[in-house]
Parts: structure tokens; C-alpha cells; sequence
């Protein structure tokens, strides 16, 4: 952390101002990942200025079937952390149970505001489901106040559709409480897209006040699933 002296608003030249106004404006960039997660979490300016907390407790994921999955994840400062393979996977009839091995050496990880997911089989017909899923904003006040010491990302099986539900729940030894449900889409490769909404957004979901100096663009292309 440092402090600096505010010298005001720096001017790029009026042909940069100009680029920049046309790329900011445009369709590709209004529609862009990183316009809609903008549009979506906002400018943590006091996870920038305190720092992100970080708490004592493990990720895993589990689910019926033995297919492939990746999930990136996404804390409010920025950081990422990345699950797959064998460490941080529970056999399904011991997922409340047994627990992964944690990715931080130092067993101290920072909460989600948002993951990636991609879930898919191992066999010729290569079925492949992907997905963002946004968390819930009250994500830390439930976290702290139902002492948990495990979050834990969960997709019964595939049944055959167009796309897969999902569960996440905040575990401790004495309990497992849901913290929402989301949903991936079936990826059509003869169409080249997903057959569902790529976004989940959660329960009571409110779009952040945007604080920036630069004005934002409203995503014209943001199909979602959301929570009920």
C-alpha cells in the first residue's frame, strides 16, 4: 500500500481520447468478458485499498460421474485460484465428508465473487458444459457468520439435456447450507454454442453502481439463468 498525491485527471492526446472512445463504444468490446464482469462486480475500491480478507478454509469439488473439470475463481481484488484433476475432488457418497487438499500452501484463501466452469466426460461422445456463475453479494457476511471451513462445488450428473444443474454449499463438520444453485450449458459443436444461458447470476442479484470515471456500456448481449 502507498499513498500519492492527486495530480489530477491525466489527458491522453485528443487521437488517443478518440481510439479509445471508439473501442469503448463498440459492439465487441460492450459484449466483451470483460465489459459484462465489469458490468457485473463493479471497481473494488476498498478491496483495493484494505486489501482482500482471506480466511482458513478449503475448496473442493464433487459429482456423480467421472467426468473432466476445471474452475476458475475469481476473488473481489482480482486474484485467482484454479481447481481441477484429483486434489480437490470427493467421491460423491463422501463429499460432506472427506476434505480436498487445499491449493494455498498457506491455507488461507480469499472468497469468490465469481467461477468459470467447465465440466465434461472422458469418452468419445465428449460432452462439454461451461458456465460463469456470479456469487451471491452477501457471500461474506454468510460465510463468517455460519463459521465454515469449506466451500464445495457440486454437479450430480449428466442427465442427457441441454444443460446441467448445479449446487454450491458452505460445509463445516457439523452442517452443509447451500449458498445457491447454477446452472452450465451443453456446448453444440455442430452449432458452436452454448445450448444455455452462460451466466448464472444468484437470488436478489442488484447490478453495482458503477463508480468509474470512464462511463459504461451496458452489455446489449448478456443472456443469463438466475437463481428463484
Amino acid at each position: 500500500n502507498f499513498k500519492a498525491k492527486n495530480k489530477g485527471v491525466w489527458k491522453e492526446s485528443e487521437e488517443a481520447e478518440k481510439i479509445e472512445k471508439e473501442i469503448l463504444s463498440s459492439e465487441k468490446f460492450i459484449n466483451s468478458e470483460v465489459n459484462i464482469y465489469r458490468y457485473l462486480h463493479g471497481i473494488p475500491y476498498s478491496a483495493w485499498e484494505k486489501g482482500d480478507k482471506q480466511y482458513k478454509y478449503d475448496l473442493g469439488f464433487s459429482s456423480e460421474e467421472d467426468y473432466k473439470y476445471s474452475i476458475t475463481y475469481y476473488s473481489k481484488d482480482g486474484s485467482v485460484y484454479f481447481l481441477d484433476s484429483t486434489p480437490y475432488f470427493l467421491k460423491w457418497s463422501n463429499r460432506f465428508i472427506d476434505y480436498p487438499k487445499n491449493p494455498n500452501e498457506s491455507h488461507q484463501l480469499k472468497l469468490p465473487v465469481q467461477m468459470d466452469l467447465i465440466w465434461h466426460s472422458y469418452d468419445n461422445e465428449s460432452r462439454w458444459f461451461e458456465g460463469n456463475v456470479v456469487l451471491p453479494q452477501n457471500l461474506q457476511a454468510t460465510f463468517e457468520k455460519g463459521h465454515y471451513d469449506r466451500m464445495i462445488v457440486t454437479i450430480p450428473k449428466d442427465t442427457g439435456g441441454d444443460f446441467v444443474n448445479g449446487v454450491i454449499y458452505f460445509v463445516n463438520k457439523q452442517k452443509q447450507d447451500q449458498v445457491m444453485r447454477f446452472r452450465l450449458g451443453r456446448f453444440n459443436d455442430e452449432q458452436k454454442k452454448l445450448m444455455s444461458p452462460k451466466y448464472t447470476l444468484p437470488k436478489g442479484f442488484v447490478v453495482p453502481k458503477w463508480e468509474g470515471r470512464i462511463p459504461l456500456k451496458k452489455p446489449t448481449d448478456l443472456e443469463y439463468w438466475q437463481e428463484e
